[in-house]
């Protein structure tokens, strides 16, 4: 009997610990999809990429508060 609760225990963790070990790999790997290289403005038109040379900044109301939308700045051609 001790024989056999022996072969099980060892079994056990034999087979046990590689499949604790992969299934702690694989709660690891990033479920992200990758990021764009292109910064994105949220303008009041709506969101999207800005051109190349621009840059974004905060927009402000005409009162002087924060408007909560990006400002996209470009300079002049």
């Amino acid at each position: 009997m001790r024989i056999a609760i022996l072969l099980i225990a060892s079994a056990v963790f034999v087979f046990g610990a590689p499949v604790d070990e992969a299934a702690a790999q694989f709660k690891k790997r990033n479920r992200e999809p990758p990021r764009s290289p292109t910064p994105i403005a949220c303008t009041q038109g709506g969101c999207a990429p800005i051109p190349a040379g621009c840059r974004i900044e905060t927009g402000f109301s005409q009162e002087g508060m924060l408007s909560g939308y990006d400002s996209v700045v470009c300079p002049a051609r």
